[in-house]
């Protein structure tokens, strides 16, 4: 989990800017006044994503119950986001959540309330500036045709795109304020221009096919019932996402983002065939990840995590003969600030 483990060790190194990095800052103050370990912090961020979730889940379902609704809830709500969305890309679900929550379930959508929201989802992460800015943008009406081409440009740009942004680098590099950052998880060699296993190719399809299904079901219900800012909000956070397909990082983040707002589709009752073949997809992209990704992470070598194979094992079997209740004291039984700093050998 790179992500966990370099805001880790940001925290354990105290490599951050105060205040203003809240998501560093907190858990640190937490660590050096009352002696709490990172991981309760990070637990807590997943209880907050979740609930924020399945509450808009819950919301939406609520508004176009059919017999088909429980099956539904729980595909949705279990299956839509995985274990690395929630434990190692945190920081980014949690700043989406703080905003999304803000979009469906605050009722008094004010100024006031927006820009709280709103600041509190950038200063947790800059990435949702961009998620807000597609927001405002999505009270534009566009029409259906003219979303349609966004698809389509967005596609056929995201399948090129990785071949050409080389050429980008100097005048990407000097872009104010985030410059550097957007050119490491452009250019760099883990986080850049993806090169892929099976694993990884069949979650980028899914993934692409969920995003493309959802923005012309958008597009159609655009097209039926007129403009919508949800609906437009969806095909903007798809459109985003497809333009990096070639990507890691900016793909990932970004269908974070989108996996928070395609649900939306059901409360515009969509036909039958339109809501399995998104529940199918979920569901089948769930299966992959676990059998192809995850499952071999866990059953597999750990040296490129931690210095000794043996510790992960350890943690592993804890669950089958600890009681749940001693699991939770994450400073004698888990992953604590001294076993993390003792064995990561992510450091660096």
């Amino acid at each position: 989990m790179y992500d966990t483990s370099a805001n880790f060790f940001s925290i354990d190194d105290a490599r951050f800017v105060g205040i203003s990095e809240p998501y560093l800052y907190i858990p640190f103050y937490l660590r050096e006044k009352f002696g709490i370990d990172f991981y309760y912090f990070l637990f807590l961020n997943v209880v907050f994503v979740i609930y924020t979730w399945s509450k808009i889940a819950l919301k939406f379902f609520s508004k176009t119950p059919s017999k088909y609704s429980a099956i539904y809830i729980l595909v949705f709500v279990l299956l839509t986001f995985n274990y690395r969305d929630l434990m190692d890309i945190n920081r980014n679900i949690f700043s989406y959540s703080i905003f999304f929550y803000y979009v469906f379930l605050i009722k008094n959508k004010n100024l006031l309330n927006f820009f709280f929201f709103s600041f509190f989802a950038v200063m947790f992460h800059n990435s949702s500036l961009i998620v807000i800015v597609l927001y405002l943008l999505s009270n534009v009406k566009f029409g259906y045709r003219l979303n349609l081409m966004f698809l389509l440009s967005s596609l056929m740009i995201g399948v090129v795109l990785s071949n050409y942004i080389a050429s980008f680098e100097s005048l990407i590099s000097k872009i104010p304020l985030f410059g550097s950052s957007i050119s490491f998880y452009l250019y760099s060699e883990k986080f850049g221009v993806q090169v892929f296993t099976v694993g990884t190719l069949l979650k980028k399809i899914l993934n692409s096919c969920l995003v493309v299904l959802s923005c012309l079901y958008a597009i159609f219900e655009i097209k039926k019932r007129g403009n919508d800012q949800i609906l437009q909000l969806i095909i903007f956070c798809g459109c985003i996402e497809l333009i990096f397909l070639g990507f890691v990082t900016f793909f990932e983040r970004f269908n974070l983002a989108f996996n928070f707002v395609f649900l939306y589709l059901f409360v515009k009752e969509i036909n039958f065939f339109q809501k399995i073949s998104l529940a199918f997809l979920v569901a089948f992209r769930s299966l992959c990840l676990y059998i192809f990704i995850y499952f071999p992470i866990f059953f597999g070598d750990y040296s490129a995590v931690m210095v000794n194979n043996s510790y992960k094992n350890e943690m592993m079997l804890k669950p089958l003969y600890y009681p749940t209740f001693f699991l939770l004291d994450i400073h004698n039984n888990g992953y604590s600030d001294n076993f993390i700093s003792a064995n990561s050998i992510w450091r660096k």
